[in-house]
């Protein structure tokens, strides 16, 4: 939305992107170039001072601040990657927890 791809959206899912299917599209749509909403949101973007393009993490809020070095092609991204890694660091231990969690819910029953 910041980057005026989309006009309105409300975040459901707590900014957890990795389970978001809109997050999954809108990276699939900027892995592909093919949208001309995109071009333009791009073409904006290029336009501003340097201090003032955000990489996307920074307005998303993950970090708080990040300038783009690469024109949201994020794939490219040495600092994308390491931030897609720690997510699904995140996200192995969050899954680990909760199978923990059935686990001993399971063994407490028994």
């Amino acid at each position: 939305m910041k980057m005026g791809m989309v006009s309105y959206r409300i975040c459901t899912r707590d900014y957890d992107c990795l389970t978001c299917e809109f997050d999954q599209m809108m990276q699939e749509k900027m892995a592909s170039g093919e949208t001309p909403e995109l071009d333009a949101a791009l073409e904006r973007f290029k336009e501003l001072p340097g201090s003032q393009r955000l990489c996307r993490y920074a307005l998303k809020g993950d970090v708080s601040h990040r300038i783009c070095s690469r024109l949201f092609k994020c794939a490219t991204c040495e600092f994308g990657q390491m931030m897609e890694d720690a997510m699904q660091q995140k996200l192995a231990k969050l899954q680990a927890r909760r199978e923990a969690l059935l686990k001993k819910e399971q063994k407490t029953k028994a």
